[in-house]
């Protein structure tokens, strides 16, 4: 953040050089606010987080301040629902969870502005802010942002990625998931064996494949042999993978991701993997929540509401309408 925020001053020069219509920053550049209105120019923020994260972190009079002067002080404070909101919710840390929250949302840093500082700086410059939500799937939580800043809350859509044809695979381990996917399994190798455990590549040679990299997400959640998908919950994973209308299994590990994992289960899109008061989850854990969501008669309406919400996450024309008609009539 110490690093970011020495661009200051040539983000200034471009801008007043450019003479942009509008500015629209995140919350990093808390300063991108003061650029824009030293120019002349409105600024609007703009979230990649969901509607019920914004919610949960709340306006910024509720953001700034220190220790006991902040509404949310305590860890106890970020396990339930904050008061603001008046309709039931589930959206809220655990325990174990909170106490990263709290720090990484108020803690100190070596630029000497925390991440709540610089989020309630930006909406307060701002004349408006953006949202990588729709109605169909946050509607009641969009409007409450909006009232509790005050100003537009305008909803960009979900910004679903393209679904992609089936195009050649450069990497060979890849290539061999896909023939594995389309029923030709490969007498697999793993490599990098010095990070597994011992054993476990004879154990699982022929039964399973560990790569190690990035994985082509998008490709793999449009192979049709692909029914589910566990994930830690991030909002733009949650996005990739409703618009298949996949079933959703949350592992949430950091930041805003248990959040989304709320969210998701009180839509009743997705199964959260069991955990210890600790966090601590077991190979079991996880086998039950796949079975629960996978084919389990308990779980068939939520695979009915993923049909549908995958329709909705899925229809580019709806989420482009939300770009063109409602962010630039702004």
């Amino acid at each position: 953040m110490k690093a970011f925020d020495l661009l200051k001053q040539p983000f200034e020069r471009f801008v007043s050089e450019q003479k942009p219509n509008w500015v629209i920053v995140d919350f990093m550049p808390h300063w991108g606010t003061d650029v824009a209105q030293n120019c002349g120019v409105p600024v609007m923020v703009f979230s990649a987080l969901s509607a019920a994260a914004n919610v949960f972190t709340g306006p910024p009079k509720f953001l700034a301040g220190e220790g006991q002067k902040r509404v949310r002080s305590t860890l106890e404070s970020l396990t339930s629902p904050p008061p603001w909101v008046p309709f039931p919710s589930e959206v809220a840390y655990h325990q174990f969870e909170a106490i990263g929250a709290l720090f990484g949302l108020y803690g100190t840093n070596a630029s000497g502005r925390s991440p709540s500082e610089r989020i309630a700086r930006s909406i307060e410059a701002s004349e408006a802010m953006a949202i990588r939500s729709c109605p169909e799937l946050e509607g009641e939580y969009l409007r409450l942002f909006s009232e509790l800043i005050g100003k537009p809350v305008i909803p960009v859509g979900l910004l679903p990625p393209e679904k992609m044809e089936r195009r050649e695979i450069v990497d060979k381990s890849w290539s061999e998931i896909f023939d594995w996917l389309d029923g030709n399994p490969p007498n697999w190798a793993i490599d990098d064996s010095d990070a597994l455990p011992p054993g476990f590549s004879q154990l699982t040679s022929n039964k399973h494949k560990v790569c190690f990299g990035w994985a082509p997400q998008i490709e793999l959640l449009s192979h049709p042999s692909i029914g589910g998908s566990l994930f830690h919950a991030g909002w733009g994973s949650a996005i990739e993978t409703l618009q298949f209308g996949h079933a959703l299994v949350v592992l949430p590990l950091i930041a805003d991701q248990a959040l989304n994992a709320r969210l998701l289960v009180e839509k009743g899109l997705a199964i959260e993997v069991e955990r210890g008061e600790d966090g601590s989850f077991t190979r079991d854990d996880i086998a039950k929540s796949l079975r629960q969501a996978m084919v389990s008669e308990e779980s068939e309406g939520m695979r009915a509401r993923l049909r549908e919400a995958g329709a909705v996450a899925g229809d580019r024309k709806l989420h482009d309408h939300y770009i063109d008609e409602s962010l630039w009539s702004f």
